[in-house]
């Protein structure tokens, strides 16, 4: 049994993600081999077995890791003194959208084929749960109302859908895509406060 905390765990486990991210940059999940990862990693099959039971498992740590990052932006959500809804609403969106954005080189390489459906489905449900307990902790009983359960989905959709748009469609720099970002959710985020006041 291995210990999680012990520092060569750690770096066994994280030159095994690395590597597998480098193969990821040249070929799709579905062409890359346990192998080629040891190889890569310089580390045996049973190194890779004791951390991961198969190439997939690894994809998804890596996702969950991840997704992870994106939401724990999230964190600290508290209105400064003095600042609007409006002020606060630009201020939040534009710390979520640099760190989303600061990541689209890291991301791109595991949104290739045909998982990467399981990344964005993992960051719209974790994005989703994660609003209802902010706004849970800020407004009590915010998360029972079905109104607002909902603008928690369209509001992680919509995050989702901006980073999948600068990903894969859309190089555009990061001051004019955060511009049109809080130019999209702002009003929703001021909407969604203002029904839950009522």
């Amino acid at each position: 049994m291995k210990n999680e905390q012990d520092l060569r765990v750690i770096k066994t486990r994280r030159n095994i993600m690395e590597s597998f991210l480098e193969l990821l940059k040249e070929k799709p999940l579905e062409e890359i081999s346990v192998t080629e990862i040891c190889d890569r990693a310089q580390c045996s099959r049973n190194t890779f077995y004791l951390h991961f039971p198969y190439k997939e498992a690894l994809y998804e740590k890596i996702v969950d890791s991840f997704v992870d990052t994106i939401c724990s932006s999230f964190q600290n959500a508290e209105i400064q003194p003095g600042e609007s809804e409006e002020d606060y609403a630009q201020r939040r969106m534009r710390q979520i959208g640099e760190v989303l954005l600061s990541r689209r080189g890291q991301l791109a390489p595991i949104l290739t084929g045909e998982h990467a459906h399981v990344f964005f489905a993992k960051l719209t449900d974790k994005l989703r749960d994660t609003l209802l307990s902010l706004t849970e902790q800020l407004i009590p009983g915010s998360s029972r109302k079905e109104g607002y359960r909902l603008v928690c989905w369209y509001s992680a959709s919509a995050i989702t859908g901006f980073l999948r748009g600068c990903i894969y469609d859309v190089p555009m720099d990061t001051p004019e895509a955060l511009d049109i970002l809080c130019m999209i959710h702002v009003p929703v985020f001021v909407a969604s406060y203002k029904y839950l006041e009522e």
